[in-house]
């Protein structure tokens, strides 16, 4: 099994790269089923997306299920991440944020406290920080 950075997954579709791109997908053809994606790979790959390279959240959607889905990665947290993706199409809180959530939900936290009133005002798993 082989860890990846958030530069490989992003270099996997990236046009404007196209000898990392190769050198990304080599790797993956090279590694498929044993490339492990950690959770703060995954977070920042989508905080990147959308911040960075100002993919729509359709597009980050399909991203994310694609990593889900395939057989060539191993996704930390798959279970959590799965929960987290739904809650963000369904949402307005950004995936980092529902992905977090889900992680604490896991560790047996009741709720996520949080500042953000996007992830606060979608409700459930969020709550607001006292006053």
């Amino acid at each position: 099994m082989i860890g990846v950075d958030t530069n490989v997954l992003l270099r996997l579709s990236d046009e404007e790269s196209p000898e990392e791109k190769r050198r990304a997908r080599k790797l993956v053809m090279t590694h498929a089923g044993r490339i492990y994606i950690n959770e703060l790979v995954l977070a920042e790959f989508v905080w990147t997306l959308g911040r960075t390279f100002k993919k729509s959240r359709r597009e980050i959607v399909e991203r994310i299920a694609i990593l889900l889905e395939s057989r060539e990665f191993i996704v930390a947290r798959r279970a959590e991440a799965e929960a987290a993706l739904a809650l963000y199409q369904a949402g307005r809180a950004d995936f980092p944020d529902y992905f977090l959530a889900q992680i604490n939900q896991t560790a047996g936290c009741s709720g996520t406290a949080s500042f953000d009133a996007k992830a606060v005002k979608s409700g459930d798993p969020f709550v607001p920080v006292p006053a």
